[in-house]
Formats: C-alpha cells, sequence, structure tokens
C-alpha cells in the first residue's frame, strides 16, 4: 500500500472556525491523516503486506490474511448473485465471529453498505432496523436464527443467510459457544455453502469514494426510537487515530472484546488492526473469563473496552493466575474514569 496516497480524514478547518484548536497541545494535530480512502483498501493492506501472517486468532485457531480475504471474495461473489450492489443495505446480525469481519469485507467490497444490528435485539426490535434501513440481505447466526426469521416475516427467506458459531471454532470449541443446533433452514441460505460454491471466485472491487456511506450503526434507542448513524468509508479510516495516538503498531495484538455492532469495535478493533496487518484475538463475545484466557494464551497488547468490562475484569476469580503481562495498551471510554478506578486497575494488574 506504500503507493497510496495519505488522505485526509477531516477536512483542514479554519481556526476561526474551531478556535478551540488553538488550545490543543502541540502534539496533538487538527485533523488526522489516514493511509486508505475506504474499507478495502483498509484490508487490502494485510493481503498485501502479509498476506501469510495471522488476521484472526477465534479461540485456539488461527486465520490468516489471504484466507480472510478468499472467504470475503466467496461471500462477494454469493451476494452479488443475490443482486447486492452499489448502495445496497446488507445486515449484519453476528457476535465477535470471524464472519462477520468476512463478510463486513464482502460487503465493501460490492460498494454496499453494511447495517449492523445488536445480536441482543428481539425479534419486534429487529424488524424495526431492518425495515428503517431498507435491508436486503441479512446475514444471521444459527443461534439468532429463529428471531431473524420472526423479524423478516418470510420477506427475506431467500435473502437470509445463515452461518454457525461453530465453523471456524476448531474440533474442540469454548463452552461460551453453545451446543450444535440441527436446524430446517428451509429456504435460506448457508453461508458455509456460499463459501464452497463460490470457493476461488474473485470479484473486482468497488473503489468507494472517502464520502460514500460505509456503515448504518443504530443509537441505543434508550431516549426514542432507534436511529441509523451513518458512518462513512472516511470516518472508518478514522481509525487510524489509535495508531497515531494509541501507539498501535505492526507489532501489537488487539484484543477484540467490544461489540463488532459497535463503532468501538468497528474502529478500535477491526480498523486498528487492518490498518496495521495485526492479528485480533476474538472469543465470540465479551465475558471476563474468556477475555483473560485468551489474553494470556495469544499475548495480547491492546485493549479497549467500555470501563464496566474492565471493572468485570479485575473482579473476576481467574485475574490472579493469569499472566497479562503482555498487555501494554488500555483504552477506556463512554464514561469518567474515577481516580480510584485507575487505583484499583493499577493495583491487580501491575499496569
Amino acid at each position: 500500500m506504500a503507493d497510496l496516497e495519505p488522505h485526509l480524514v477531516e477536512p483542514m478547518y479554519d481556526l476561526a472556525v474551531r478556535p478551540w484548536t488553538n488550545m490543543y497541545p502541540p502534539e496533538v494535530p487538527g485533523s488526522y491523516v489516514a493511509r486508505v480512502r475506504n474499507g478495502v483498501e483498509m484490508f487490502q493492506i494485510g493481503l498485501d503486506e502479509r498476506p501469510d501472517g495471522p488476521a484472526m486468532h477465534f479461540f485456539d485457531q488461527t486465520m490468516t490474511h489471504r484466507q480472510a480475504g478468499d472467504y470475503a471474495h466467496s461471500v462477494a461473489a454469493g451476494l452479488a448473485d443475490l443482486g447486492v450492489k452499489s448502495g445496497d443495505r446488507v445486515g449484519l446480525y453476528l457476535q465477535n465471529d470471524p464472519q462477520f469481519v468476512i463478510s463486513l469485507h464482502a460487503i465493501w467490497l460490492l460498494g454496499a453498505i453494511g447495517v449492523m444490528h445488536n445480536p441482543m435485539l428481539k425479534a419486534r426490535e429487529l424488524k424495526y432496523q431492518l425495515d428503517d434501513a431498507g435491508v436486503t440481505v441479512l446475514i444471521c447466526l444459527e443461534g439468532l436464527y429463529e428471531t431473524a426469521l420472526e423479524a423478516t416475516g418470510g420477506t427475506l427467506t431467500s435473502h437470509l443467510i445463515v452461518t454457525s458459531e461453530f465453523t471456524f471454532a476448531g474440533e474442540n470449541p469454548a463452552p461460551i459457544l453453545g451446543k450444535k443446533m440441527a436446524l430446517d433452514l428451509g429456504e435460506a441460505l448457508s453461508l458455509e455453502r456460499i463459501f464452497a460454491d463460490y470457493s476461488g471466485r474473485q470479484v473486482e472491487p468497488y473503489s468507494a469514494d472517502p464520502s460514500e456511506v460505509a456503515l448504518l450503526c443504530f443509537t441505543s434507542g434508550t431516549t426514542g426510537p432507534a436511529k441509523a448513524a451513518m458512518i462513512t468509508h472516511q470516518n472508518v479510516a478514522y481509525g487510524e487515530i489509535y495508531l497515531q495516538e494509541g501507539r498501535v503498531g505492526r507489532d501489537d495484538i488487539v484484543m477484540a472484546g467490544a461489540p463488532m455492532f459497535h463503532v468501538t469495535g468497528i474502529t478500535g478493533h477491526i480498523a486498528a488492526a487492518r490498518l496495521n496487518a495485526a492479528p485480533m484475538v476474538m472469543f465470540h463475545r465479551f465475558d471476563p473469563g474468556e477475555y483473560l484466557r485468551w489474553l494470556e494464551h495469544w499475548r495480547g497488547t491492546f485493549s479497549i473496552l467500555a470501563l464496566t468490562a474492565y471493572i468485570a475484569i479485575i473482579n473476576h476469580p481467574d485475574l490472579p493466575t493469569r499472566d497479562i503481562s503482555s498487555l501494554t495498551k488500555v483504552f477506556t471510554g463512554g464514561a469518567p474514569v474515577s481516580p480510584a478506578m485507575i487505583a484499583r486497575f493499577e493495583e491487580v494488574t501491575g499496569k
């Protein structure tokens, strides 16, 4: 990707428009420069620079950038045959599994828009989001299939794609995945079948302008109906801030504990890792015990989580027996962090 011209993540504003930038410390710029224009170029960094390096550690399994890219092109080819094209909305009703990252890459390869759905949503809530966003294809986990089927009411039956939580989990899947299900998918499609049927297929990548919408992320809806916030490819490239301010580098290992349907998971996990061709450690969904287990196993170095997640981690009974010395970059957000919390975290973690 060395031949890419840098692009401003945000335009430079005159100080008369943004006078507060005068108060920034000298080391804090008024805007950030990204190496990529869009999400496809972001994924291409790993394919160009570290094709056989690890892209994702899922429990004790590893997938390379090349393998993930091949899966993404297969899914993109399958989606294209379903009629998905630039500007169409494809919903992701998934947990933090490799299929999320693969499907998102596939969506962007076609110039389509990923619609992020919280896997905790019930059928009524999911239906509202599907209708509001104009979703034409929905990719969901087997464990969420019944809810997805109820939410779609049969209207997306031929464009409902189902995938198993166990596909990339190896021979000894973690208990957090639950039990394997025997589903009658009816007219729904299997993502695993798409992997097989379109194996080896490559699509011509869509080159999105930085201003084009990449994602629709719904707000929580606590004060009214949830609203779909439009996230552009330029916004996704804002993950560059983790490289410049968080000092996340090529040798880091990103602990992907925040939900990927949330903007923190998109920028703080996927973008931060892909912009560095660095691996992510994934374990389906946040659980403090699983976080500590795989942090120790893969020697994770970078973490960004909600404050409540860190509270759960430092109070977990496994913490004293886990070696977390590799973790050197810890970020949080969404709530003030009290001095007492900082002191407690440093006391129990040594960080």
